[in-house]
């Protein structure tokens, strides 16, 4: 049900905001003696730590998943650009190499077509493996291209170490993909956000300014739960690696 970036978010606004009016109810029905200074110091000492590991993970895990989103939007970028470079090294082994050039511009459309579909109804495929004899054969066929001059055998030596590198780079970017951050993290830091909130909602004094800031509260923590979740999985949802410059460098290929 909560698979979503956003209906996930959504269930930890919803935890905490309740988990803030439950305390609100609760601090009703308590006796008083409950209620006391020495048992807000406890509560409020047992909630900082609480609170001082939410904030330390959660900004752990916010910059683990932007590394990770700008490692796959770096490694997009630079493919692209390698992906140009093998066309026109290639472009300068003669005619032999004319029908390799063929091949990588259906390849390279093809990726572009199954990461970045053109319609929002396209399921968006990134770890497909359809174009992998493609990849292959087109390797084998740069290592056949027979060089006839001395300049074409240093086009050639290139152009087979940045098919190389393209190579790797496809299973690093598109073999390792999808969520790393486990359900059971997620539901665990959902708690400790419900217990501080809990916490806040026992103590508050019940006015529109308290519930204000508690909703805004709410709403900071789950948009950084979504944002979470959205960068940890760089080629789906609303944050996803631009296919912007692959786009380009097919347009460029061939000429």
């Amino acid at each position: 049900m909560f698979t979503t970036p956003i209906s996930f978010a959504s269930m930890v606004f919803i935890c905490t905001t309740v988990g803030a009016g439950a305390g609100m109810v609760l601090s009703r029905f308590l006796p008083e003696q409950q209620l006391s200074p020495e048992t807000k110091d406890i509560v409020r000492l047992a909630m900082g730590l609480v609170l001082t590991m939410t904030a330390l993970v959660l900004g752990l895990v916010t910059a683990s998943a932007k590394s990770t989103f700008d490692a796959q939007n770096m490694a997009v970028r630079q493919g692209s650009a390698n992906v140009l470079t093998l066309d026109r090294m290639l472009a300068q082994c003669g005619p032999d190499a004319n029908d390799i050039r063929k091949r990588i511009k259906q390849v390279v459309a093809y990726r572009l077509a199954v990461t970045w579909p053109q319609t929002s109804w396209q399921a968006v495929r990134v770890a497909t493996t359809e174009d992998l004899p493609v990849v292959e054969d087109i390797q084998r066929r740069i290592v056949a291209l027979v060089p006839k001059t001395e300049e074409e055998k240093w086009y050639k030596g290139r152009a087979l170490e940045i098919s190389n590198e393209i190579f790797h780079a496809r299973w690093l970017t598109f073999g390792s993909t999808g969520a790393s951050v486990s359900w059971a993290f997620l539901a665990v830091l959902t708690f400790w956000l419900t217990a501080i909130f809990l916490s806040f909602g026992l103590f508050a004094p019940r006015n529109v300014v308290v519930g204000g800031v508690i909703l805004i509260s709410s709403l900071s923590v789950a948009g950084a739960v979504f944002l979470i979740m959205e960068m940890d999985d760089p080629f789906t949802g609303l944050l996803k690696v631009s296919g912007e410059q692959l786009a380009y460098s097919l347009s460029m290929l061939g000429r």
